[in-house]
């Protein structure tokens, strides 16, 4: 496999210095990438914007280390692809007074854990990630009926059974990375009360499964604690209190129950392509009222650099 050559930072720096109109994307990920492709072709904005994978950025390991260090942050990790894109994007609020290159990054629990990062030519996504766009009826309607060939009513059941599951999930979550328990997310499934029926999910067993695979009984309370405080603090919304692959785990679960299409398993290619399936029947104009797609609207139609 020939190695692909990657931008460095310098390269980069000039160019967005001598060109600050370019209306340049860096993005975690494929699914990001495709995902606002997608939407900006089908809002015949391409030919304005383009959307680039953070792995194409040569982003030293030292320089994370330095922003460890420097106060800036403690937290951020070398093989984190949201995280070398903090560290591009300051690097960019350093060496370029005005532009409209930026990097987009899921919100994921940094809002209910107060790690925002203030920095120009860096946005995040209004909801905690890019999937969660897709978390509502509107969304998920042609998904559910052309697709899936299920009913418009299913879609108000899976709805029910999301907000029963993803804002725990998404609790966990946040109480893991804040207590560094440096433990993975365990199954929903561990805590239906009843086979087959998601609304058994009980969110206390899932607390105590949670602890007992991991054998945390010795920080029992402190995790019970937290778990309660940040639940508390969430809003009413769950596009604002899921996890993007938590909702599309429960999602094709779901459809699977319900004797339609099967997207089981965690095969790359298999939860990509479902993925894709459910961008392919929204329509891209609901995007448009959303963060970061305002944003590039305005400064096109406007003919404004966002940073000036």
């Amino acid at each position: 496999m020939v190695a692909v050559q990657k931008n460095v930072l310098s390269t980069l720096m000039a160019r967005y210095t001598l060109h600050p109109e370019l209306l340049d994307i860096y993005v975690e990920g494929k699914f990001d990438k495709d995902f606002l492709e997608y939407v900006i072709a089908r809002a015949n904005l391409q030919h304005h914007v383009k959307v680039y994978e953070i792995s194409t950025v040569d982003i030293p390991n030292a320089l994370i280390e330095t922003l460890n260090k420097n106060n800036f942050a403690n937290w951020l990790k070398f093989k984190s692809n949201k995280h070398r894109i903090v560290a591009f994007s300051h690097e960019l609020s350093k060496g370029i007074k005005k532009g409209n290159v930026f990097g987009l990054i899921d919100a994921d629990c940094d809002r209910v854990l107060a790690k925002i990062f203030d920095i120009r030519h860096l946005q995040y996504t209004l909801p905690t990630c890019m999937e969660a766009y897709f978390l509502s009826s509107t969304m998920l309607k042609y998904f559910f009926t052309l697709q899936c060939k299920l009913s418009e009513a299913k879609i108000q059941d899976f709805l029910a059974i999301a907000d029963l599951i993803l804002p725990v999930l998404f609790t966990m979550r946040a109480v893991n990375e804040q207590e560094e328990l440096n433990c993975a997310v365990t199954s929903y499934t561990t805590a239906i009360n009843k086979k087959g029926d998601l609304l058994s999910f009980d969110k206390n067993k899932y607390i105590s499964s949670y602890i007992a695979t991991h054998k945390l009984h010795h920080k029992q309370t402190l995790i019970e604690n937290s778990f309660k405080i940040i639940f508390n603090s969430l809003g009413l919304d769950i596009r604002d209190k899921c996890n993007g692959h938590d909702f599309m785990d429960l999602l094709f679960a779901y459809i699977k129950k319900e004797g339609s299409m099967q997207f089981q398993g965690h095969e790359t290619n298999v939860l990509e392509y479902g993925n894709r399936l459910l961008i392919s029947t929204v329509n891209p104009s609901d995007f448009m009222n959303f963060d970061p797609f305002i944003l590039i609207d305005n400064a096109i139609k406007n003919n404004n650099l966002i940073w000036n």
